[in-house]
Parts: structure tokens; sequence; C-alpha cells
């Protein structure tokens, strides 16, 4: 027996932007790219609005700001300290560690399934949203084509 399976694009886009002091110290250095996608979270009485979210595939965890994750329902189970690339004591950053549900959607109404994702949630709202790939970019093809500016999950 046949089976047809739809597969669900969820599009992401490509942001250029320029560092201007990076560009004071190089002649040339051009712009630099980011990833983006859109993300809804689940609270008591529904879903949130779209929050544009950075899709970091070096990220290993998401990250939610502090005033995005005390609005949703959250389920906390520890606190942590979170490290990016230098594993410093100095550029550490305190967080929780927490269970929240969201669904990944584009402006052309495609979405996931509902996601349950462990994040760090942030004690600060100086930080962006980040999407990494524990419960979120691990369950997706991912498909980046910035020559053709074409970027989405499936």
């Amino acid at each position: 027996m046949w089976r047809t399976y739809l597969l669900r694009m969820i599009k992401l886009r490509f942001k250029e932007f320029r560092y201007p002091e990076l560009e004071n110290k190089l002649d040339g250095v051009g712009k630099f790219i980011r990833l983006f996608g859109e993300i809804r979270f689940k609270t008591r009485n529904g879903w949130q609005k779209r929050e544009s979210a950075i899709i970091d595939t070096g990220a290993p965890i998401s990250m939610l700001l502090m005033d995005l994750w005390k609005s949703i329902e959250t389920e906390i189970l520890t606190d942590h300290e979170a490290y990016g690339i230098n594993p410093g004591k100095e550029c550490s950053i305190q967080v929780l560690v927490g269970k929240v549900k969201c669904i990944l959607v584009d402006n052309e109404n495609n979405q996931s399934d509902e996601l349950e994702i462990l994040s760090y949630l942030a004690l600060t709202n100086k930080i962006p949203l980040i999407i990494g790939f524990r419960d979120v970019l691990e369950n997706f093809d991912i498909h980046l084509n910035f020559k053709d500016k074409t970027a989405y999950l499936q």
C-alpha cells in the first residue's frame, strides 16, 4: 500500500547586517548574515503572538529572554550557568533550565507540530531569542541556500 506524506516546510529568512566597529578596522569587510525564523509559545490561555528568533545551528539549546519565558507556560527544572564559545566563568550567564511548548511558524501560515523543548531561561532581557538544536532543530531537515535566498525547515 502506498502512503503519501505531507512534508511541512517552515520558511526561514536571512538578514544581512553590518558591524560598523569592524568596518572601521577592516576595509571591505562587507555584510554579515544571520538566519531568522518565527516561533510562538504556549501560554495558559492559548498561543502567544509570533516572536522572531535567531536560528542558531551552533547553539546546542534554545535561549529565551526573561520577559518572554515569564509570560508563557514554563516548567522550571533547575538553575545553571550557560557558556558560549569561551568557557571562562567571566563569560557565563546565569540561567534557569526549563521546558516550554512552542510551534514554529512562517508568513504563509505553515506551522510545525507542537514541540516541548528544553531551554535556557535567561535572567535578563539583554539577549536575543535563540533557537538551537535541542528538541527543535534536531527534529527537522535544514535547507539553506543563501545564493538563492531560500531557507526552510522540513
